[in-house]
């Protein structure tokens, strides 16, 4: 039957951390530093991402309170006590790496990534939007031949923007939150309202 009664989120989250804490108990996961990449769930992943779940539902809208916020801590120390990731000390080399398609292996800052190898040209099987995420979400440019191009239909919230450091030498920030568009030249042109 299609027509069931929507499930309440709370009896989703708890299915979801059951689930999550089943698998990590399990033994089945491997260690990160078993893999060149990070293209696998790993025990540090499933760790990241139950510690993300456990801190949406100790807020709101489900407000479990102190357990899953110490569930929380518990999944975040799990993951930071193996001293398998580490942040980068140079940021910007985290994307450079990932345009390359090269993991970093000695940092490996990026716990779990969604692949997306290959493109429709070169594997028409795939089809023109395979390898788009880059250019919706990336920087707006017109420039095709050095930069590529880039719809940037996302934009950041003030909020956000203020949340970083004032700090003019946050590199996280400038990578993070671009404050220009590239013309079809390659010029690029600050925006003034960021």
């Amino acid at each position: 039957d299609v027509n069931n009664p929507r499930t309440p989120s709370d009896s989703v989250m708890r299915v979801v951390i059951r689930e999550m804490e089943d698998v990590i108990n399990s033994g089945s996961l491997t260690v990160a530093t078993t893999h060149q990449h990070a293209s696998r769930v790993t025990q540090t992943a499933a760790h990241a991402i139950l510690a993300r779940v456990s801190l949406k539902a100790a807020g709101y809208p489900l407000n479990w309170g102190t357990p899953y916020y110490q569930k929380t801590l518990d999944n975040a120390m799990a993951v930071k006590n193996t001293n398998i990731h580490k942040l980068h000390p140079v940021y910007r080399q985290l994307f450079i790496n990932q345009s390359a398609d090269e993991y970093d292996v000695t940092f490996r800052e990026s716990i779990w990534e969604a692949e997306f190898y290959g493109n429709g040209i070169l594997d028409p099987g795939k089809g023109l939007y395979y390898s788009s995420i880059g250019t919706r979400i990336g920087i707006q440019s017109s420039n095709e031949t050095d930069y590529g191009y880039g719809y940037g239909f996302f934009c950041v919230r003030l909020k956000l923007h203020d949340l970083y450091d004032k700090d003019a030498n946050d590199s996280r920030k400038s990578r993070n939150i671009a404050d220009y568009h590239i013309n079809s030249s390659g010029t690029k042109t600050t925006i003034n309202n960021v």
